[in-house]
């Protein structure tokens, strides 16, 4: 680890992150919560220091303030912008409280206990796909920014979406494009959009993409493997992905699976099915995305949720229209195309790819 980017002492560590100037986040350890950072999420933003903070994270022990609440679900306590809830998630038991969480100025603090020894070298990972970047992803909506799931890359002007679910090998191309020296990598896994079709490089779990895009050939990883990257991460020899500044969108290609190799089908998606896809993703990301250890962020959505139960008027109730709102700002009939995949990544899948890329720049 970069020792200048973190402030510590025998009893806390303080780390500051800085997203394209949309949000600055300061994120402070209490004793034994004190983080190896064997894997941070967010390692590529992670800047020495901050003047103005917008989130701010205590990760350690904290008595919640539940005088006024109400309770919902006999576990999450609602009161004006407030939300605290505790529970356990396979073998994470945590406990979690927003404050002022939907003002410009929020604060998260977090306290978790893991009974998984393994699991241990990637705790704080886990807390921030489950409590911090989801809100990070809310907070941005405000500012017009889309949060998509997806791959990207770029050339020196243009940004290349590549958009599907599981399955349809985005991290695999986003390796070889990158890899290969014909695309600057942005992300492989979420990517950030605004109003004005700018993407912005969002590489989150650096460690694992320079890892396999290092070791790999493609993003399936074998056991042996597994063993390399732990034993990578635990001795911190491990490369943190560059962040790009954001690239006008030339075309977001929707990438399903073609399940009969035989044919290669060419989707006939039309603007309405690609909207229809996006908000399909959006929701399936808020309520069941897995993360790394296989640790749902649906945790947060459920809080929301939880939240509009109690003030039903709460701009939580308005985010899934926000959303829609911004990606039909974004994508017209000329920025996107449909494209098969095939049922196991190959050179030809990849070449079809890059050649589809290659046609769209002269667009």
């Amino acid at each position: 680890m970069n020792k200048e980017l973190t402030s510590s002492s025998s009893s806390s560590q303080t780390i500051f992150y800085n997203i394209h100037d949309f949000i600055n986040i300061k994120v402070n350890f209490q004793g034994r919560f004190k983080s190896n950072q064997a894997i941070d999420m967010l390692s590529s933003f992670k800047v020495t220091n901050q003047d103005e903070i917008t989130l701010n994270v205590n990760i350690g022990k904290f008595e919640p303030k539940l005088e006024n609440c109400r309770v919902v679900n006999y576990r999450t306590y609602i009161s004006d912008d407030y939300i605290y809830s505790s529970g356990k998630i396979k073998n994470f038991k945590y406990k979690i409280e927003y404050i002022d969480a939907f003002s410009s100025n929020p604060t998260i603090n977090i306290e978790y206990e893991f009974t998984h020894l393994l699991k241990k070298l990637y705790h704080y990972a886990i807390a921030q796909s489950i409590f911090i970047v989801p809100l990070i992803e809310y907070y941005l909506l405000n500012k017009n920014i889309a949060v998509i799931h997806a791959a990207a890359l770029s050339d020196e002007s243009q940004a290349f979406v590549l958009f599907g679910r599981g399955g349809v090998y985005k991290t695999s191309l986003a390796m070889d494009l990158e890899r290969q020296g014909n695309m600057n990598f942005l992300s492989d896994d979420k990517i950030l959009i605004g109003e004005d079709k700018k993407v912005y490089s969002f590489p989150t779990f650096s460690e694992i993409f320079s890892f396999r895009k290092n070791h790999l050939k493609n993003e399936n990883i074998r056991f042996t493997k597994k063993l390399l990257f732990l034993f990578k991460i635990y001795n911190n020899s491990h490369e943190t992905m560059k962040v790009h500044s954001p690239k006008v969108l030339n075309s977001l290609f929707s990438l399903t699976k073609n399940l009969d190799p035989k044919k290669n089908v060419v989707p006939n998606l039309n603007n309405k099915e690609l909207i229809n896809s996006l908000m399909k993703s959006y929701r399936l990301e808020k309520h069941s995305s897995q993360g790394i250890g296989g640790y749902s962020s649906g945790l947060f959505e459920e809080l929301l949720i939880s939240y509009s139960f109690i003030f039903p008027e709460s701009p939580t109730t308005l985010f899934d229209d926000k959303y829609l709102q911004i990606i039909k700002n974004i994508f017209n009939e000329r920025n996107y195309k449909g494209l098969s995949t095939d049922v196991e990544y190959s050179v030809d899948y990849y070449n079809r790819v890059l050649e589809n890329i290659n046609v769209r720049k002269v667009i």
